[in-house]
């Protein structure tokens, strides 16, 4: 691990860095990524450093987000990486854009990632794998893939899920396995029901449509602004929005946004009745046994997309002898954790260091776990 590398991404990624600064001396262009006969295909983007070649390489799949690489968190991570000597793929996630999750993702990400090796910026070796929250299922389709599990140099999740069910059950309850309930952010639950409401009962294809809309829309509003963090200020949103919602379905759209007296119960009957074989594909944990990179497991312990608990069900599911490390952490978002603050601070910064390791370490085929 190269000391300058790790003080130069603990200086933009640790705690202590401005939200919104990003370092500067990286390049940017757009790459095309051909899709299958009658698809005309998707772009991505490609970050290297603007004062060398890269030493390392990432294909990135971004979580659910209608702005996909254009949002600013986003480009300032891929600044970050790309400042630091690597080079960094992003493709433009279709699905995941429009808040979905469907087989066409897995197949797209399988297509960036052949196409991110053909680019001359990208050095030679296994590019590493890197994912965000929902995420981690393409970085581990694409690490099992039956063709190209061997050409993967390193995963590294951040906020990864094993059980789809039960991380979206938690979106909408907050309720863990245990029983325990924790803070959850209702701005996530129209993406879960833009997910589910297909399933639900008594709907017209209208219906559906138009419901997805205005829940898009909700989203596009509230999320990333201040104003509305963890759904304070929502009911101006929603009494705005529902004026355009036919009568009919006025009901389930507030409850798509955690509002209305019925609850989930709909959305939960969805979740608890399974997906039988045509939703097979949203459980990475059956292709698990052809990875063969190691992997690195990092979530945060606050986490309200995707529940810490996630991360054990992941580690439950890993075929014996996996190359695996996982970590924890408060530094982000942390509401608090027992022992002295200065343990806790201790811990914390150790626990950093060690993600920092493992950042550079997927990225560069080391070909084991650091």
């Amino acid at each position: 691990m190269s000391l300058k590398q790790s003080l130069h991404l603990a200086r933009w990624l640790g705690p202590w860095a401005a939200a919104t600064g990003r370092p500067e001396g990286v390049c940017r262009r757009t790459v095309h990524v051909e899709g299958p006969p009658g698809d005309e295909g998707f772009d991505a983007w490609l970050y290297w450093p603007a004062d060398g070649p890269a030493v390392g390489s990432y294909v990135l799949a971004h979580g659910f987000h209608f702005n996909g690489p254009l949002d600013w968190r986003l480009v300032r991570l891929c600044h970050i990486l790309a400042s630091a000597g690597l080079a960094v793929f992003v493709p433009f996630l279709r699905d995941f854009m429009a808040l979905r999750i469907a087989p066409r993702a897995i197949d797209d990400f399988r297509r960036a990632f052949v196409t991110m090796r053909q680019q001359p910026e990208v050095p030679p070796g296994r590019p590493g794998v890197f994912s965000i929250s929902v995420g981690s299922l393409l970085a581990l389709r694409l690490a099992s893939d039956p063709e190209l599990h061997q050409e993967v140099g390193g995963a590294l999740l951040f906020g990864g899920f094993a059980d789809w069910a039960e991380s979206m059950a938690f979106c909408l309850t907050g309720e863990l396995p245990d029983g325990r309930q924790v803070r959850h952010d209702p701005l996530n639950q129209p993406a879960i029901y833009m997910n589910l409401v297909d399933d639900m009962e008594g709907l017209a294809v209208q219906e559906v449509a138009a419901l997805k809309r205005a829940w898009l829309r909700v989203m596009q509003r509230t999320w990333n602004q201040a104003r509305y963090d963890h759904g304070a200020n929502l009911t101006e949103v929603l009494d705005d929005e529902v004026r355009h919602v036919p009568e009919r379905i006025r009901g389930i759209f507030l409850r798509g946004c955690g509002a209305g007296p019925e609850g989930h119960a709909a959305a939960m009957k969805v979740l608890e009745g399974g997906f039988g074989d045509e939703r097979r594909y949203l459980d990475p944990r059956p292709w698990l046994h052809r990875v063969s990179c190691p992997l690195y497991l990092i979530h945060g312990v606050d986490d309200d997309v995707v529940p810490v608990t996630q991360q054990a069900r992941l580690v439950e599911a890993l075929p014996p002898g996996a190359r695996y490390r996982a970590y924890q952490t408060g530094l982000f978002g942390h509401t608090g954790s027992e022992g002295t603050a200065l343990n806790a601070a201790a811990q914390e910064l150790y626990t950093m260091v060690k993600m920092l390791g493992a950042l550079q370490a997927a990225a560069k085929d080391l070909g084991d776990v650091v």
